[in-house]
């Protein structure tokens, strides 16, 4: 390289190091080089692009850790991000919870592309991961051609079929006790929380067919649908369950009967 050619590539170098960067409205970066300053710009677009995007900020293999144990029924699945609080207070899970409607919900890939896209830009993996959570804490409710889904039944590519609604009505410990109850009186075996949120809508129909099969034609009395039984024949998720534990009793003598 020549002595003039020295030069120039150094007057260049000067020139590229010294070069201003600015971003919309005029202001300018700052920056040690040009490289730095160009890193700083891209940066600070996407926090103005994406303001949500840290609450999310965790390596991918950690929110499928997150996916893997809530469908597994994993107490504080959480914990695989770093977050120590209750599972309703992780800001991504929070949002997402709130961006779902009441019934009839909305398809879980919609729920997706909402938090794909600005303010949150979250990677798929952590909205996914939110859903499991929220489905198996009961916070909302997923149905598949109008059949009831718990979280371990959840599957990434079927996204564009499972239906996401949120819940109004919290299922507590009692509250699920007085709904198993009505699964022992009727097949005389236990039954565990799982089973009474996937097999309601089933219980129901079969409580339905056995108050229609004790009545026909005379002499045997008329048949007779129990009131409660026809309401909860167009309820689904908690408020089902939450019937089936105010009716409990009801049903219980029924069955006896």
């Amino acid at each position: 390289m020549t002595e003039n050619e020295r030069r120039f590539t150094g007057f260049l170098t000067d020139a590229v190091a010294d070069a201003a960067v600015s971003v919309g409205g005029g202001a300018g970066i700052d920056g040690a080089g040009l490289t730095e300053k160009l890193q700083a710009a891209f940066e600070g677009g996407l926090k103005r692009l994406y303001p949500r995007f840290a609450d999310g900020d965790y390596p991918v293999k950690d929110w499928e850790k997150v996916f893997t144990n809530a469908t597994q029924g994993t107490a504080d699945p959480l914990k695989a991000v770093g977050h120590a609080g209750q599972d309703a207070d992780h800001p991504v899970v929070r949002a997402i919870r709130a961006g779902i409607p009441g019934k009839p919900g909305d398809l879980w890939s919609a729920v997706r592309k909402t938090f794909e896209a600005a303010p949150y830009g979250w990677p798929r993996d952590a909205v996914d991961a939110a859903v499991a959570v929220l489905v198996a804490a009961g916070e909302v409710n997923a149905t598949r051609a109008n059949a009831d889904l718990v979280a371990k039944d959840l599957a990434k590519n079927q996204a564009n079929a499972i239906r996401l609604a949120g819940e109004d009505i919290v299922i507590g410990p009692s509250v699920m006790l007085a709904a198993r109850a009505t699964f022992v009186a009727l097949d005389g075996k236990q039954v565990s929380d799982e089973e009474v949120r996937t097999g309601a809508r089933d219980l129901v129909g079969r409580l339905t067919a056995l108050a229609t099969a004790a009545g026909g034609d005379p002499p045997l009395p008329l048949a007779s649908v129990p009131a409660y039984l026809t309401d909860m024949g167009h309820e689904t998720g908690n408020q089902l369950i939450q019937s089936l534990a105010t009716n409990a009793k009801a049903i219980q003598a029924d069955i006896a009967t």
